[in-house]
């Protein structure tokens, strides 16, 4: 099992980053660059596009794609292509077709929690979500980390039963594989705003909150080798930019979703000297 793996900077962010593809007018490419849960991108069809991304002649790496909150169906499949040159014409890498939804058998299917039954508005866990990254797993080859001048994701989701595609956040960028993973005594949980109370005549009122997960860890050994990006994604994301963390970033099913996704860091961490050329740090996420 690889190593937690962060990705601070989202290149579609970018303020050089074009993307391309035929939308519904209201429901724009643009939403693709703005964490807002409620903000979508709509393909009005669910038979093979693309999206497209250049950076006006500017190099970035992708080391890991992401589609997040979408209502793509289990038989949908995704493919990643990374080119040179800024018009889509020198092809240097080619993922080959990724299965977009880990689905479950229908004998074990936990209805409207599980890939066939969520929707992308579902406010626990409907958030589907498809991640690629380069580095080789079982069944997977990977790709090669080379400059990208610019890149296209084609989806073909022929058999969505709603004749459109949803895509609520797009990460491409390059990751950053901890040396050491977080210490046992890792938290998973919801975490809501929700606030309660009651009535003169006693009964209960609250305003209802949707729950997202926060997720905590210990790292209680930070090399030297990890120090300098630790400080650099601290200070470029601090509490004010979503960041994709995974935990599990080689794991399957509920492993992978559960501890994966783009998050918040709800308080800078500092990190503390423990040895020679060693830190440790305490790290709280809240789901976007």
């Amino acid at each position: 099992m690889s190593n937690l793996r962060i990705v601070a900077k989202n290149e579609v962010d970018h303020p050089s980053c074009v993307l391309t593809c035929s939308v519904v007018p209201t429901l724009s490419l643009d939403n693709l660059k703005n964490p807002v849960r409620g903000r979508i991108a709509r393909i009005p069809s669910g038979a093979a596009f693309d999206i497209k991304g250049t950076y006006g002649g500017t190099g970035i790496y992708a080391t890991m794609v992401s589609l997040i909150r979408t209502n793509l169906e289990p038989a949908a499949t995704w493919q990643i292509y990374g080119y040179s040159d800024v018009a889509w014409a020198t092809q240097v890498f080619d993922t080959g077709a990724l299965t977009a939804i880990d689905s479950t058998d229908l004998g074990t299917l936990d209805f409207g929690i599980e890939p066939l039954g969520a929707g992308i508005f579902d406010p626990f866990y409907g958030q589907k979500m498809s991640v690629a990254w380069n580095v080789a797993s079982a069944g997977y080859s990977g790709w090669t980390r080379v400059p990208l001048l610019s890149w296209k994701i084609t989806i073909d989701d022929t058999g969505n039963s709603s004749g459109f595609v949803d895509i609520s956040r797009l990460w491409i960028g390059d990751h950053f594989g901890l040396t050491y993973n977080p210490s046992y005594g890792m938290k998973l949980g919801w975490k809501e705003d929700t606030q309660i109370w009651g009535t003169d005549g006693g009964s209960p009122r609250s305003d209802a909150a949707v729950p997202r997960r926060e997720l905590s860890f210990d790292l209680e050994q930070i090399p030297e080798v990890d120090r300098a990006q630790w400080m650099d994604i601290l200070r470029y994301c601090g509490m004010r930019r979503d960041v994709f963390v995974s935990v599990y970033p080689d794991g399957t099913g509920e492993q992978q979703r559960d501890y994966a996704g783009n998050w918040i860091i709800q308080q800078m961490p500092d990190l503390t000297t423990v040895g020679l050329g060693r830190d440790s740090t305490h790290i709280t996420l809240r789901e976007v």
